[in-house]
């Protein structure tokens, strides 16, 4: 037996994470001031936004390796690699590194026009995923009752904390589970392989 690396943009992703989180960790990063970090500064948004500095667009992006603690990146990534390989097997690699670097820009954007602090953390990655994977079995016609479940669950409770002054993004967490949802449901549903199909068939026994 050998080990793989079965999950490249799930896995690499992790793995960028913990090594920013590693390096500020070990240079004495205070969770005071975020910007007097080595790496950090460079993956967590600003509150603002300034068009003629390209680092800026870079951060809609990196902002989700970024990361408080280990606590918060423990947290996220626990549940990103319990389900990420799943969906990246399902849904293939590049579709969804698409789906998590359109969540993240939009969600990045969104947070700066309408708070001025600055955002950090790939939580609305991990409720992209969780309402994703509420599709895994969708069919054409059908709205998956763990779908619902999950929106109950997930969103419902992000919802009442958002009214909670716990210095998290509520925001992120519900607009990641938007884009799960609406991801899921323009994937298309369920197909049944022809050679399945097939297969399914009673044999035909032919007149002789």
């Amino acid at each position: 037996m050998k080990l793989t690396y079965n999950a490249p943009v799930v896995l690499t992703f992790s793995l960028i994470s913990t090594l920013v989180l590693l390096v500020d960790t070990v240079t004495g990063c205070s969770e005071a001031n975020f910007m007097d970090c080595t790496l950090k500064p460079y993956f967590m948004t600003r509150g603002v936004f300034d068009f003629g500095n390209p680092m800026d667009y870079f951060r809609l992006v990196s902002s989700t390796m970024g990361h408080a603690n280990w606590a918060h990146l423990l947290g996220n990534f626990s549940i990103i690699l319990l389900i990420g390989p799943m969906l990246e097997e399902k849904f293939g690699s590049l579709s969804l590194l698409f789906m998590m670097v359109v969540t993240a820009i939009i969600t990045a954007i969104l947070d700066i026009m309408f708070w001025d602090h600055g955002g950090l953390g790939a939580s609305g990655i991990v409720f992209m995923m969780i309402l994703l994977s509420s599709f895994t079995n969708f069919k054409s016609g059908t709205i998956p009752l763990t779908f619902i479940l999950v929106v109950i669950l997930f969103i419902g409770q992000e919802v009442v904390r958002a009214f909670q002054d716990d210095n998290i993004s509520q925001f992120a967490h519900i607009l990641g589970g938007i884009f799960g949802a609406i991801f899921g449901f323009i994937s298309g549903p369920k197909q049944v392989s022809t050679q399945t199909a097939t297969q399914s068939k009673p044999p035909v026994n032919p007149q002789l």
